[in-house]
């Protein structure tokens, strides 16, 4: 990132949450306007780098993210530079792409290079502020909803569409390619895989690449269909492992961790080798 050093940089506001259901109306509603006062007081800015995850879904709001950057858009104007970092199991909606000039997805999940990406997002916006940098988007949906379970992309269908993918990003007009595999447990007009491609100002290649990756995962297909274990084979598995217990009796029993129900006393844990003080309610590790 090499002169961000002396470029003056306003903080804006961060949040976390683990993943659960939909967010309450009026906690997304008091955290995007803090972050657009915090915004609004730091103007005039040379460019807005953000950090989103991409499927976050509020009361009212079936699209946080692509909410949050409309607005954005409308306080900094068209000509200010808007890139945002995402999780690849995002579900990039046409307003997040009308108001970002480039949105850089994580390559891995695992999620191992969040932050290299947030790097790269930060040199395309130095590129777009100091270089003179303008992309053009183009977006595209193969017709996948894939489940949690086969989105790492180490396995197909998406470690065929990555291994596409960075042998675009080594052409010189390619800004960057995000793969989003998604998140299908989100009820969105938009939820589900797709591609994003910016270019330096070619629309045309960037529409061709994204259709050409869509055409990648979608030749990948049967690999998107988890193999789970189905409900008999469970039972018998169930079945055989009770039988098990029947058998070794007190021999398997000994395995588990039973130091609650000894006799009060200093000892140590058959698990750890912590000493801990039992009393009839609880019990006491001692440092």
């Amino acid at each position: 990132m090499s002169g961000f050093e002396a470029e003056p940089i306003a903080p804006l506001k961060y949040t976390a949450a683990l993943p659960l259901g939909t967010v309450a109306r009026a906690a997304y509603e008091q955290l995007r306007d803090d972050l657009l006062m915090r915004l609004r007081a730091a103007m005039p800015v040379d460019g807005v780098l953000l950090a989103l995850h991409g499927a976050m879904v509020a009361e009212g709001y079936l699209d946080c993210e692509g909410d949050i950057l409309q607005r954005v858009r409308a306080l900094v104007g068209r000509a200010c530079p808007i890139v945002s970092a995402l999780d690849m199991h995002g579900n990039l909606s046409e307003a997040m792409l009308d108001a970002a000039d480039a949105l850089v997805a994580f390559d891995q999940n695992p999620h191992l290079d969040t932050f290299e990406r947030g790097v790269e997002a930060a040199n395309i916006m130095h590129r777009m502020v100091g270089g003179g940098l303008r992309t053009a988007r183009a977006l595209a949906r193969p017709r996948l909803l894939l489940s949690a379970l086969t989105t790492w992309t180490e396995k197909p269908p998406l470690s065929a569409v990555y291994e596409r993918a960075k042998e675009m990003e080594q052409d010189a007009r390619v800004v960057n390619v995000g793969v989003m595999g998604g998140f299908a447990y989100a009820d969105t007009p938009f939820s589900g895989m797709c591609v994003t491609v910016p270019t330096d100002g070619d629309g045309a290649v960037a529409q061709r690449l994204a259709n050409e990756l869509c055409d990648v995962a979608w030749a990948y297909r049967d690999s998107a269909r988890h193999a789970g274990v189905g409900i008999d084979e469970w039972n018998a598995r169930a079945s055989c492992w009770r039988a098990q217990q029947r058998r070794t009796g007190a021999a398997a029993r000994s395995r588990m961790c039973n130091c609650s129900r000894r006799s009060r006393g200093r000892r140590r844990c058959s698990r750890s080798r912590a000493p801990f003080r039992s009393t009839s309610k609880r019990l006491v590790m001692r440092r």
